[in-house]
């Protein structure tokens, strides 16, 4: 069997340290170790399926459980989101997006309320998920066809991947200058990612 979760994770590794040592030969960061920049790149890839926790604000988050490779591998459809980087906006700091979910903040666990975050992002990611993964080749699933609570449960449920273009967190918009300029400074690493999930299906959004 592939490892592809093995394999993503040692291309994170190899990004990540030309990260810190391109980041270490800026002005701005001459000051900071190591350990202090590292934080500033965040990680991602197959989603995790593992027991949801909740974190200090209330977010819902899921640790991996170890079966993500063998879901990965056997999935019928493999969806991966690529998108442009973190929206730090409100917390000042990145985290591993393989830990999302879309369920609301301070969720009862375990779960059984699936009402979505009040997120356009992450409603849209929720929708394409569920409309990709239910249509056939003789029917398209309409929005007007499922709800969100749908989208919400059926994301629980099946394993797909989502990565940042860019791995140093932003905001909630990034000029297409700026993200041009990450992508060509890391194009190398991110082709590498992208491949290494042999996906079905890219969908490029936020």
């Amino acid at each position: 069997m592939e490892d592809y979760v093995g394999k993503n994770q040692r291309i994170l590794d190899k990004w990540r340290a030309k990260f810190i040592e391109d980041k270490k030969a800026e002005e701005n960061y001459s000051d900071w170790t190591l350990e202090e920049i590292s934080t500033l790149f965040a990680e991602d890839g197959i989603m995790n399926k593992g027991e949801f926790y909740p974190e200090d604000d209330g977010v819902c988050r899921r640790r991996p459980n170890g079966n993500e490779n063998e879901l990965w591998t056997k999935a019928p459809l493999r969806v991966l989101f690529l998108t442009k980087d973190e929206n730090i906006s409100s917390t000042g700091r990145v985290w591993d997006v393989r830990t999302e979910t879309f369920h609301l903040k301070n969720i009862e666990i375990p779960i059984c309320d699936y009402h979505i975050l009040n997120n356009p992002f992450y409603k849209n990611e929720a929708n394409i998920l569920y409309g990709i993964l239910n249509t056939r080749t003789d029917e398209m699933v309409g929005f007007h066809e499922f709800s969100y609570e749908d989208a919400v449960k059926l994301s629980d449920e099946v394993i797909f991947a989502r990565i940042n273009c860019k791995k140093e967190g932003g905001g909630k918009t990034i000029k297409d200058d700026d993200l041009q300029k990450a992508i060509d400074k890391y194009y190398k690493n991110l082709k590498e990612q992208i491949l290494a999930f042999d996906a079905d299906i890219f969908i490029c959004c936020g």
